[in-house]
């Protein structure tokens, strides 16, 4: 898995898609009929944005779990939405 939250490239490549989505997601909703070059970019930008804030979110959660019986549930959780998922 790709470590999408370690390193200065990636939390570069965070911000500025931080940044990016700012501005295209107002010019999306507002350019007549859609554009190309806007959907490209936020094709992009929307899928490297996601992985690394989720990877920030993981490892947030990741270290509250203390307990045995906790880390269970989370893992019989992601059994569920797997299993539903197919």
């Amino acid at each position: 898995m790709l470590a999408a939250d370690r390193g200065r490239a990636m939390m570069k490549m965070y911000h500025a898609s931080s940044f990016a989505l700012a501005g295209l997601v107002p010019a999306a909703a507002i350019a007549p009929g859609g554009q190309a070059a806007i959907d490209l970019a936020l094709g992009v930008a929307m899928p490297v944005h996601s992985h690394v804030a989720m990877n920030f979110v993981r490892d947030s959660m990741r270290w509250r779990l203390e307990t045995e019986r906790e880390r269970e549930t989370v893992e019989t959780g992601r059994w569920v939405v797997r299993a539903r998922a197919r």
